[in-house]
Parts: C-alpha cells; sequence; structure tokens
C-alpha cells in the first residue's frame, strides 16, 4: 500500500492538479504508426466487442462509441459482456441509452444486441465514488468465442488489495494517435488495438482503481515518476495509452501463466503544473505523453458481478436526459466531458 499512499499524499502536495476524465476513451501508441497496433483477433482477443450505444444528450438521439469483454460464465455461455458505467448514463449516473449492440469480429462480423443492463448502486457519475462498471446481458449468446476469466480478489495471494507493478495487456476500439500527437479525432471507431503499460499504483478513489501512465521512454517525462516517485519509464514501443472509444475496454494481467481480466477502462486524467502549465505534451487532454489514465478493478466488483449474472432482475430501463456540472474531489476540479 506505499504506493497507493504515494499518490494520496503526493496528489495532495500539488499545488493544483486539473483531473479531466475522458467519458469515452482509445489507444494512443508509443511509436511514429498507430497502425503498428492495429490487431486482427484470430484467437484470445476473440472476446473483445465494440460497442455502439445510441443516447439522448438533450437534443436528439446520437451514437458514442465504448468497448466491452466477453465474460467467460459456463453456466450461461456468450450471453454476459463486461463495460464500463458511464459511457451508458449521464453525469449523474442515471440510465441513458436508447439501443446498445456489441459487434465481435474474431471470426467475421457478428452483431448482438443488448437487452439487459447492470450497474452497481454506488455509481453516481463521479469517478472518484467508484463504480464505474456496467454487465449486458445479450439477446443471443455468442458462438465459437470464449470468454475471458476475472482476476478475482480472493485468488491474487495478495489479501486482496492490489496488483500495482504488473505488465497489463491493454485493448480497445477507440481512436488512433501517437504519443507525440495525441488521439487522431479523425481515425476510426471500430479498430482493435492492443499495447501494455504497468500498473503503477492505485488511484485512492473507492474500489481502488489501478493508475497508470503514458511513458516515453525518458525519466524528466515520467508523469508517475515526477509528482509521486513511482519511477518507471515505461515499455518502449509496446507502450500505450487508453483514449476516445476504449471506455469499457479490458486489461489483462498474466497469473500463473493465464490471462485474466483485470481492468475496465475508465477515465484519462493529465497533472497541471504548480507553473500553470500542464505535464503532458499537447495543450490539450488527448491521450498524449504525460498523461495518465485509471481502470476500475475488476476484482473489487467481482461478488457484484456474479450476481447480475446469475437470477438478479435488472432495473427497468429508462431514459434520463444528459445533465452538466463540476464536481470537487479534495479541493481540486474535475471537469468532465461526453
Amino acid at each position: 500500500m506505499d504506493r497507493l499512499k504515494a499518490i494520496a499524499v503526493g496528489g495532495l502536495a500539488v499545488l493544483m492538479v486539473l483531473i479531466l476524465p475522458l467519458t469515452t476513451l482509445a489507444i494512443t501508441v508509443a511509436g511514429t504508426n498507430y497502425n503498428d497496433s492495429m490487431y486482427s483477433p484470430t484467437s484470445f482477443f476473440d472476446g473483445v466487442a465494440a460497442i455502439d450505444i445510441r443516447y439522448d444528450p438533450g437534443t436528439g438521439p446520437t451514437w458514442t462509441h465504448a468497448t466491452g469483454a466477453l465474460l467467460n460464465t459456463p453456466s450461461s455461455p456468450g450471453l454476459y459482456v463486461l463495460t464500463a458505467a458511464h459511457p451508458l448514463t449521464d453525469t449523474s449516473g442515471n440510465w441513458n441509452y436508447i439501443q446498445v449492440k456489441m459487434t465481435f469480429y474474431g471470426g467475421g462480423s457478428t452483431e448482438y444486441q443488448g437487452v439487459q443492463f447492470f450497474k452497481p448502486g454506488q455509481w453516481n457519475g463521479d469517478f472518484t465514488h467508484g463504480g464505474d462498471i456496467a454487465v449486458i446481458k445479450l439477446g443471443s449468446a455468442v458462438s465459437g468465442i470464449t470468454g475471458y476469466d476475472m482476476l478475482r480478489d480472493d485468488n491474487w495471494g495478495y489479501s486482496g488489495v492490489n496488483f500495482v507493478g504488473g505488465v497489463a495487456t491493454i485493448a480497445g476500439y477507440g481512436k488512433g494517435g501517437t504519443g507525440a500527437t495525441g488521439f487522431d479525432p479523425i481515425s476510426a471507431f471500430g479498430t482493435l488495438r492492443v499495447g501494455q503499460n504497468k500498473f503503477d499504483a492505485l488511484w485512492p478513489y473507492q474500489g481502488l482503481p489501478f493508475g497508470y501512465d503514458f511513458d516515453d521512454g525518458n525519466a524528466p517525462h515520467d508523469c508517475f515518476g515526477y509528482f509521486f516517485g513511482i519511477n518507471d519509464t515505461g515499455q518502449g514501443l509496446l507502450e500505450v495509452l487508453i483514449a476516445a472509444g476504449d471506455s469499457g475496454g479490458p486489461s489483462f494481467v498474466e497469473v500463473g501463466g493465464v490471462e485474466l481480466l483485470a481492468g475496465i477502462h475508465s477515465f484519462g486524467n493529465r497533472f497541471q503544473l504548480a507553473s500553470g502549465g500542464f505535464f503532458d505534451w499537447s495543450d490539450n487532454i488527448n491521450s498524449s505523453f504525460g498523461e495518465v489514465a485509471g481502470d476500475t478493478r475488476v476484482g473489487a466488483f467481482d461478488v457484484w458481478i456474479d450476481d447480475q449474472i446469475g437470477s438478479k432482475v435488472p432495473e427497468p430501463c429508462t431514459m434520463i436526459l444528459l445533465g452538466s456540472g463540476l464536481l470537487g474531489l479534495w479541493g481540486f476540479r474535475k471537469k468532465f466531458k461526453r
């Protein structure tokens, strides 16, 4: 828990930290060509789904995008997808979807409709409050694809508190880009990209989400090292960060030779320097070098997930118009945008 303490105390020591979560996040790469991280799923990543969500922002229906992961549920195989809650809800955590469809590209392109939706009662649209996770039940079972097993709190051998320091495989169908330029706004959603990052620490939020930064291989540009003394210069050209469209996508860690679903992509941040500038490479929060991200820790919700894929009756689908506002965090400001 020393590294968790480093983030909590170090963050308070910074004169001003502006946290700007991306509510729909994508993969940006450390190299110069983001297509290097493109992956045509043939086996392991077949269970990663591209999610299209039709919602109403208050001005009429529109579409947004996210990513999800098929769960291994032996009693009901191929029926449940794990993703983030925020793409499906408004800024108060209320359901805001009209239609949700998932496409699995492994072995072809097959589309499935979401028919039942579950989110933790604690999810209220505030990322620091935790609970940014959702289970979607499909109208028909995905065939020919095996879902993923979860990294559970009761099988880590770490007293169920962290997996800090582990290198994770990060996947998502969001927009591509590079660390030097950020994500490319004209790149299309729907291309699976895969890379790596290290879970450097745990964010001091409810559920203790995994925290990781986007390193370019140089110590002066190591964000967690600069602010919190958590030094690591990255995974070289394999280093990636989530960006627009990756929300809800999976992070996997290897335990005993088996890749387990450990995190669900939740938010992206950047830190402001005492001088008034920002630590990251660009003028915008766009998944460039120096920015950071957080994944909801699946193990913190494994029991809740088990309950949802059992006999629980789901919440009704209700339409709530999107609101807007600023939420406070320890005197810092956090701005949400869809």
